[in-house]
């Protein structure tokens, strides 16, 4: 009997969290990888558009918010790579807010910082440089 009542509490409790509306104003920000020692940088700017950079390179294109799926266009995995759409969710924990980059595996970017006006340009005075057009 106490498995038929603690089911639904569970299942309850899951569909509430699972729900939480994600909004724009969520996702922008600054980001760092969380798993395999990746030095990854995302910045994710209020006029819907994001810098990406690792170890190897560096690259632009725009994000949409589509429920709790954020769609990077124009992302490139690898330096030879070809441009392609990352879908990624978004997941809201405890106050954070985290993009997933691989969710069976636990891996997902961590919000290190809220958006700023001035990331953009921080980004761009470093070595690598910053591929690909933004459109205005």
């Amino acid at each position: 009997m106490k498995k038929f009542l603690f089911t639904p509490l569970l299942l309850s409790t899951v569909l509430a969290c699972s729900c939480i509306a994600v909004k724009d104003k969520d996702v922008v920000g600054t980001y760092k990888a969380a798993f395999l020692k990746s030095q990854d940088t995302l910045i994710v700017n209020q006029n819907h558009t994001y810098i990406y950079r690792d170890q190897n390179m560096s690259h632009t294109g725009k994000w949409q918010l589509k429920g709790n799926s954020l769609y990077f266009n124009d992302f490139k995995f690898s330096p030879a790579g070809l441009n392609s759409i990352w879908v990624a969710n978004v997941v809201l924990q405890d106050n954070e807010v985290r993009i997933m980059y691989a969710d069976e595996e636990g891996c997902y970017y961590d919000k290190i910082k809220p958006a700023t006006e001035s990331a953009n340009v921080d980004l761009k005075q470093k070595q690598l440089p910053v591929t690909g057009a933004v459109p205005n």
